[in-house]
């Protein structure tokens, strides 16, 4: 196999990761995979492999700020009717529908549990009282995930 030079390397890390933002963002968590990207990307399922120990890389710091754009932190109630009403968004579901997945495994990600204790930071900074609201939608999301 040739070796590719350094900068060669970040320009397909690169892509990769674009890649993988793309078909999270268009199909969600679950069509991001190694043969999904290879496919994508034109390569082999295993040139991507030697990229990503796990795809969720390609996603860190990059899907949070989507997340928290979609919610209103002036107060309980905005945070609510927001949250509520993201959920008619497919980006915003989607990451929502990868952190609950991902919390349910026998093995949950260190990226999902620091997106969610990240979350609880923010928005408990930013609106009083909010940990029940956050729990509350937390779990109305999960019926309303269901009810699809």
């Amino acid at each position: 196999m040739a070796k590719i030079s350094k900068e060669a390397k970040a320009e397909m890390k690169q892509k990769l990761d674009a890649i993988i933002l793309n078909i999270f963002l268009e199909r969600g968590w679950h069509h991001v995979t190694y043969g999904n990207v290879a496919a994508a990307a034109d390569i082999r399922r295993s040139t991507v492999q030697g990229y990503y120990t796990e795809l969720e890389e390609a996603l860190r710091g990059k899907i949070f700020p989507i997340f928290l754009s979609h919610l209103d932190l002036t107060n309980n109630e905005s945070l609510r009717t927001s949250w509520i009403s993201a959920l008619d968004d497919k980006h915003f579901r989607y990451i929502l529908q990868m952190l609950i997945a991902n919390a349910a495994s026998d093995a949950p990600n260190e990226m999902s549990k620091q997106g969610i204790k990240r979350l609880f930071e923010i928005v408990e900074g930013k609106v009083d009282g909010s940990e029940v609201v956050l729990h509350q939608l937390l779990g109305e999301t999960v019926i309303r995930l269901l009810d699809r």
